[in-house]
């Protein structure tokens, strides 16, 4: 029997929610651990930010392939959030990402011109490609299921080491 679109979305938040992948990360472990220099950590965010700060070209094309015109504002609402963090009260997300790197040692400067990592160029070119080229229900999940569904809850313990 075909599942309904409900229990489809139940299912897959609980297969997200049971295997984060990231947290089983061999680098993410040791975060977790503490066991991380700070030069370790600032160099994560750099790419971080190279992977994310730039998110205007991930959504860009999911809004513009999007059918759904309720799902099209939900793309467009988390688009203002992250370039401007009017929603949250804070600050563009890009933003947030350089004012943690400066924190960490690194500079405006380098976070804006970092040399990304392969790994890092491999991932941002694979969400460009999936936003721009998947039809729009892989993209999403792409990007939003296997990328994102890794974060909720991170920011809260990433915070204590």
């Amino acid at each position: 029997m075909a599942l309904t679109s409900e229990q489809f979305a139940a299912e897959l938040k609980e297969m997200v929610e049971k295997r984060r992948a990231l947290y089983e990360h061999p680098f993410i472990v040791k975060f977790r651990r503490g066991e991380l220099t700070k030069d370790q950590v600032k160099q994560w965010i750099e790419q971080q930010f190279y992977l994310t700060g730039r998110v205007h070209d991930l959504l860009g094309p999911l809004y513009t392939h999007c059918e759904d015109a309720s799902i099209r504002a939900e793309i467009l609402n988390n688009l203002v959030e992250e370039e401007t963090g009017k929603m949250s009260g804070s600050a563009a997300h890009p933003e947030l990402y350089i004012h943690l790197g400066e924190a960490l040692g690194s500079t405006r400067e380098k976070m804006l011109n970092i040399t990304p990592r392969l790994e890092s160029v491999a991932l941002r070119s694979y969400w460009l490609l999936a936003a721009d080229k998947c039809p729009f229900v892989e993209a999403l999940a792409a990007l939003s299921v296997a990328g994102e569904g890794q974060v909720p809850g991170a920011a809260a313990e990433f915070a204590n080491p």
